[in-house]
């Protein structure tokens, strides 16, 4: 059945990722994958449900992509750091996300989104959840049309 009305609720243009970050070993940093995105969008939400920290543990959220000329380039997404707690202390916790308007926030289609887990300590396996805005209805994931 075609789309006859090509404009899209809000909920309809957002997109979930739910990943699990494997358990580091104490003074371990690791970066896991959590999606490559098959098209642009914008990030609009970030949560961790960490389980077993001890020690200081902080997570950052960073975008790797291909710049042509220059190769891989990964970004830091600024003032996404968060010192994980158990959530048993204070249940889930989200990321502070730049404003959608900063190119920060925007990923492109093959952008690879990661956390940086810089363990102090130690974590176990913890579940984090993605959530993308598509910049356009009508998508072509990784330049797919049909």
């Amino acid at each position: 059945m075609a789309i006859v009305n090509r404009n899209l609720d809000a909920t309809q243009q957002m997109d979930v990722y739910n990943c699990t970050i494997p358990t580091t070993a104490a003074g371990a940093s690791v970066m896991v994958n959590l999606a490559m995105m098959p098209y642009a969008g914008t990030l609009k939400a970030f949560t961790v449900h960490a389980l077993g920290v001890s020690g200081a543990v902080v997570g950052s959220l960073a975008i790797s992509r291909f710049v042509a000329g220059a190769g891989l380039t990964t970004i830091i997404v600024a003032g996404a750091s968060l010192a994980l707690v158990n959530v048993g202390t204070s249940g889930p916790q989200a990321f502070t996300l730049p404003a959608s308007s900063s190119t920060l926030a925007q990923v492109a289609q093959g952008d690879v989104v990661s956390m940086l887990v810089l363990a102090g300590n130690n974590i176990l396996a913890s579940q984090v959840c993605l959530v993308v805005k598509a910049l356009q209805d009508i998508k072509s994931p990784l330049g797919l049309t049909s």
